[in-house]
């Protein structure tokens, strides 16, 4: 039940114009400034991943398509303490959140740099 609220809060913060749909471009935006996906090949993974989660091929994600992507990822990669603790490093000021400004600050660390509008 705590995971469904999980994957409800973050699906609504993606969901920025509150329609019910986070646009394939955009996730594969945030997924390029988060993620290794430098080399054309990685491009590649994260295209074939993106083209999985659109299950009805609509080029968008409504929230059904992103719960089951991410219950597969959850499964799939790190268990939930280790997903803590990576978040702990990040979240410098303790406050349970993570700010445009410090996405901005974490992407410019890793060489990273995008749009702020893009992070926000």
């Amino acid at each position: 039940m705590k995971r469904k609220k999980e994957y409800v809060d973050m699906f609504q913060f993606l969901d920025e114009n509150e329609d019910g749909e986070i646009p394939i471009q955009k996730l594969e935006k945030i997924m390029i400034l988060m993620g290794n996906f430098r080399t054309y090949k990685q491009k590649e993974e994260l295209h074939k991943m993106l083209r999985a989660m659109d299950e009805d091929g609509s080029r968008t994600i409504d929230f059904v398509e992103f719960r089951n992507f991410m219950a597969r990822q959850m499964t799939e990669t790190a268990s939930k303490p280790e997903l803590l603790d990576a978040f702990r490093i990040f979240d410098t000021d303790t406050s349970g959140q993570l700010s445009a400004d410090q996405l901005t600050q974490i992407c410019t660390n890793f060489g990273e740099v995008g749009e702020n509008e893009d992070l926000e």
